[in-house]
C-alpha cells in the first residue's frame, strides 16, 4: 500500500475530528476516560489549532488518495522552565484496517525528524501498559520507560 506523510491542512480538521473520536473510543489505544461527544471534539480541535498557530507543534497525517489513514499530534511547549526542552506526543493513531502496514512507524519517524530539526532533545509519549503493539513500536525507536502512572478507582 502506498501512502504519503504530510502536514495537516485546515481542510483536514473535520476528518481529523472523526479520527480523534475513533481514537478515544479504541480500547487498544485509549483509557476510554474521555467522553466521545461533539463538545470534546470541538475542544480538541481548538487545542490543536492553538498549538499549531503558536508554532508549538503540529499534526502530521498519513494519506492515500486523500483518505486519512492516521495521524500524529505533538506539542513542544511548556509553561515551566525545563532543564531539557522536550516535546510531548499526545496522539498517534492509525485506523484499525490500516494497521500493520508501517503507517505508525512512518508517522513517528517523520515527527521525530521534525522535532530533532527544531533542536529538541527529548520526546515523551504516554501509552497504555497493555498496548503491546504501541509499546513495541516505541521501543523500536529507542523510547524507554521512565515514569509510571498509578490509578486508584474510588
Amino acid at each position: 500500500m502506498s501512502f504519503q506523510i504530510r502536514q495537516a491542512k485546515e481542510v483536514d480538521y473535520e476528518n481529523l475530528r472523526g479520527l480523534w473520536l475513533q481514537f478515544i473510543q479504541d480500547p487498544d489505544g485509549s483509557d476510554l476516560n474521555i467522553v466521545p461527544c461533539e463538545e470534546n471534539a470541538r475542544r480538541w480541535i481548538n487545542f490543536v489549532k492553538k498549538v499549531i498557530e503558536n508554532g508549538e507543534g503540529e499534526i502530521l497525517v498519513a494519506t492515500s488518495e486523500e483518505k486519512l489513514l492516521g495521524y500524529i499530534f505533538y506539542s513542544c511547549s511548556s509553561p515551566l522552565i525545563l532543564r531539557e526542552n522536550r516535546c510531548v506526543i499526545y496522539d498517534l493513531y492509525v485506523v484499525p484496517e490500516f494497521r500493520g502496514k508501517g503507517i505508525g512507524s512512518e508517522l513517528l519517524k517523520k515527527a521525530l525528524e521534525r522535532i530533532r530539526s527544531r533542536g529538541f532533545k527529548q520526546v515523551r509519549i504516554g501509552v497504555l501498559s497493555q498496548n503491546a503493539r504501541a509499546l513495541n513500536l516505541y521501543e523500536k525507536f529507542g523510547f524507554k520507560e521512565v515514569l509510571k502512572t498509578l490509578v486508584l478507582n474510588l
